[in-house]
């Protein structure tokens, strides 16, 4: 990563600095949503951002609080949040996971993948069934992130069917954590790795780690525990979770 004020977070991804896609819209005043072109959502930290199809499967989500959801989109505590929804589509490598709301009459939508939000890198490596030991059976788990974080999906509310196989509508929750992308720290992550395959620096977003040597040698292990439970070294955030939703369709959702 590049060092700036004399700061140096290792591993920021590779490669040459991610240019930063010009931002779209009209900004509003502070605190306002910007004014977004035809087809653009207003998203995290005020920009505007295609919004996203729907497909998969969508259900609602019961948030933790709605502070918790004003900070994943960096923004002050949402007036009052109306028609949370989580939408599922793990067939899309940028539209994998879309959080929506309605706040004031705005639209606001975070969208989430397992494909880089600045180059065509992308991974899903880790986001499959583990056998989880917490709970003795089958839980899927899976990283995903945009510019701004990541999100974790745990799937432990499932029923299995006579042969074990988890039955097709199954619940969860989604965790979140965001970037530190502020000074010192380099404000863009690196190109050439997703966020979960970092391992220090503002871009480490890596949990389920069992911490034995060097950090950057950390393996990521989620059949351990059930829920994210630690971070990497340089990261300043610990998971946070966001809300539990039920009935989602596995056939629908794609895994």
């Amino acid at each position: 990563m590049i060092s700036l004020g004399g700061a140096c977070a290792r591993d920021s991804g590779g490669g040459s600095p991610a240019a930063v896609p010009p931002p779209t819209g009209t900004p509003g005043p502070s605190g306002t949503p910007p004014i977004c072109p035809a087809g653009q959502i207003a998203s995290v930290n005020n920009t505007c951002v295609p919004a996203a199809p729907a497909a998969g499967s969508g259900v609602p989500l019961v948030l933790v609080s709605a502070g918790q959801l004003g900070r994943m989109f960096f923004k002050p505590n949402p007036n009052n949040p109306q028609n949370v929804t989580i939408q599922v589509n793990t067939a899309s490598n940028k539209d994998a996971v879309v959080i929506r709301f309605t706040d004031n009459g705005v639209n606001r939508q975070a969208s989430f993948g397992t494909a880089h939000p600045y180059s065509g890198v992308s991974d899903r490596s880790l986001n499959k069934w583990y056998d989880d030991q917490t709970l003795g059976k089958r839980v899927w788990k899976g990283f995903f992130q945009d510019a701004f974080g990541a999100v974790v999906l745990v799937f432990d509310k499932t029923t299995a069917t006579g042969d074990g196989t988890p039955g097709n509508v199954v619940g969860g929750s989604i965790w979140f954590q965001n970037f530190n992308r502020y000074y010192p720290n380099n404000p863009v992550q690196g190109r050439e790795k997703m966020c979960w395959q970092i391992s220090a620096g503002p871009y480490d977003c890596r949990s389920w780690l069992f911490m034995a040597g060097e950090s950057e040698n950390w393996p990521i292990m989620p059949s351990l525990v059930l829920y994210p439970n630690n971070k990497g070294p340089d990261q300043n955030m610990l998971y946070e979770k966001l809300g539990d939703f039920g009935g989602i369709d596995r056939s629908q959702a794609g895994f």
